[in-house]
């Protein structure tokens, strides 16, 4: 059992803050037995007095002890829940810490974990006290721990009754002490973790519901996405080509602004409120796509060493959003994907549905960003192949969120036997061994995915993009290996939508194939099927294109296999019974 001395004593003369600290402890073997109550009495006497500051080294004893009781037993913070010592520390809270504060976030962690509406108005009066107050890195970690048990226990209550035991007035000290802590190094994942829980005890609330819609969230995680996604811009400023993507500052702020997404995602999955989500949508449109994220690539010229590494960003979180595996009842965190391409065209539905948007447009003033100008540009930054790359890898993404009208074929069996017969054709004039039905199981499920067919956008038109495709085909086996890859990735994905375009790009093939015929020799065959063997035992072409040294050698490889891969797509377009879902 824990012992005090008297409630009225004083420390000695001369008795130091560590000295009284132990006198007290050391009593614990003389002095009678005390309960929660005596000690919180005692906290109420010390601050009661006119001389304050005699007491604060008393008051600080009598909090860590009154901690060490309550570890014993957290049942008995029931007597603390009415006792006057409470709202006595939060008015007078500023001169008691800050070495105080992790004793007291446990304490009224035991009586935020009683669960009633007493004790959690309780708790928000010390919440309330604590925002003004500066904390060190140990204080900060208690007051997480403290938040995140108290929005638990909100939950409990809201549910058998109100979310009045939050409120101050209008304020939410949770929820605004939650917003201040969002962005912390230290405890930034466990404050979104308890803002997220917040919004799940939203939906049951229209109060809370109001209150938070009205709040600083949107603009606080907003700021937060941009912050790190400014971090990530300047990352770029010190690439080279030789260390590429793999700098330590790139790599660390691209993962600081995904991680921010999820939260985003998460968010939007977790609410009920379209009101909110609304609200979400139009920030992270208007402060994030359209004054970021879109300038972050439209100001960089083709010559610019940042281009490269600012378009893997970009195309990291254009991948991250259109492919989140999260989908709730009404699919609001799939919408991040529709406004990011929305302004692949003029097709501007996404400022028009949210009145925020407008509200906020002149933020970033009339001009919208356009993505199908910017990688038709791109497209044609001859010097640098990792700009053509990413930008291609860009736009097989755009291709994969298209969902048209049908994505059957319209072209008569017939006519599709007599495109596997081209194929199977070329794919025999170029030594291309080995049968197809790898390729065929890859497309079928492809085809049949709940991710493939669940495009976000419905009217798009690829005429240009196609028409470049098809100019870039004409030049392959001078093309970097790299491009070719994610050129005929393109291509692919393009003819899976619409197979009706797959006609335009095997004349061009044939060409190829001649041109294979004329350079290859029985040497040069021989050197390609060895390279083979060694791709597939090393983890596929994908994965050792890099290694290959030889332009010509790789690109045969990967024409090769992409013929294969075409050839598997018509087979599974004329057999596969195709049940398209349209979102």
């Amino acid at each position: 059992m824990w012992k005090l001395r008297s409630p009225h004593s004083t420390p000695r003369k001369g008795e130091s803050d560590k000295g009284s600290r132990r006198s007290a402890t050391n009593s614990s073997k003389r002095d009678k037995t005390v309960t929660v109550t005596d000690v919180a009495t005692g906290i109420e006497s010390s601050l009661s007095k006119e001389q304050e500051d005699a007491g604060l080294s008393i008051v600080a004893d009598r909090v860590e002890l009154l901690k060490g009781l309550l570890q014993e037993d957290g049942r008995e913070a029931a007597a603390l829940v009415d006792h006057p010592a409470m709202p006595l520390l939060c008015q007078k809270l500023s001169p008691v810490v800050v070495s105080t504060i992790p004793h007291l976030c446990f304490i009224f962690k035991c009586i935020a974990e009683l669960e009633t509406e007493n004790s959690l108005s309780t708790v928000t009066g010390f919440l309330r006290a604590v925002t003004n107050v500066h904390l060190d890195r140990q204080g900060e970690l208690s007051l997480v721990g403290l938040l995140l048990c108290t929005v638990s226990a909100s939950g409990t209550v809201v549910a058998a009754s109100t979310a009045d035991c939050l409120f101050n007035g209008k304020d939410i000290p949770l929820l605004d002490l939650l917003l201040n802590c969002v962005h912390s190094e230290t405890v930034g994942s466990s404050a979104r973790s308890g803002l997220l829980q917040m919004i799940g005890i939203m939906n049951q609330c229209s109060r809370l519901e109001q209150a938070i819609i009205d709040s600083s969230f949107c603009t606080i995680i907003a700021s937060g996405l941009g912050a790190q996604y400014n971090q990530l811009v300047q990352s770029t400023t010190e690439f080279t080509e030789e260390k590429g993507t793999r700098s330590p500052q790139f790599r660390e702020a691209l993962d600081n602004v995904l991680e921010y997404l999820v939260f985003w995602q998460n968010s939007l999955a977790q609410s009920d409120s379209q009101k909110l989500n609304e609200k979400l949508l139009a920030y992270f449109d208007v402060l994030f796509v359209r004054q970021l994220l879109y300038p972050s690539i439209q100001l960089v010229s083709k010559t610019d060493k940042r281009l490269g590494p600012m378009l893997i960003g970009f195309r990291r979180v254009l991948s991250h959003v259109t492919n989140s595996p999260q989908v709730n009842s009404n699919g609001a965190e799939q919408e991040l994907a529709t406004v990011i391409l929305s302004y692949y065209t003029d097709h501007d539905a996404i400022r028009q549905s949210h009145q925020t948007a407008s509200e906020l447009s002149d933020l970033v003033g009339p001009e919208t960003p356009k993505l199908r100008p910017l990688i038709e540009y791109y497209l044609e930054a001859q010097d640098d192949p990792v700009v053509i790359t990413v930008t291609l890898q860009i736009a097989s993404i755009v291709v994969t969120s298209w969902s048209p009208t049908d994505c059957r074929a319209n072209e008569s069996s017939s006519q599709l036997a007599k495109l596997v017969q081209q194929l199977a054709k070329i794919r025999g004039a170029l030594d291309a061994e080995g049968d197809i039905g790898e390729y065929e199981q890859d497309i079928q499920r492809t085809l049949l995915s709940d991710q493939w067919n669940k495009g976000v956008l419905k009217t798009l038109q690829f005429g240009s993009l196609k028409r470049k495709l098809l100019s870039m085909m004409q030049t392959f086996y001078t093309n970097d290996p790299a491009v070719n890859l994610a050129l005929t990735e393109v291509v692919r994905d393009l003819a899976l939508k619409s197979i009706s375009w797959l006609p335009s790009v095997i004349p061009i093939i044939e060409d190829l194939c001649k041109t294979y015929r004329e350079f290859c020799t029985d040497s040069f065959r021989n050197d390609i099927q060895k390279l083979m063997s060694r791709i597939k035992e090393q983890g596929g072409l994908q994965q050792q294109v890099h290694t290959l040294h030889d332009p010509k050698y790789a690109n045969v490889v990967i024409l090769r296999e992409f013929v294969k891969e075409l050839e598997a797509l018509v087979v599974c377009r004329m057999w596969l019974p195709l049940t398209t879902k349209q979102g």
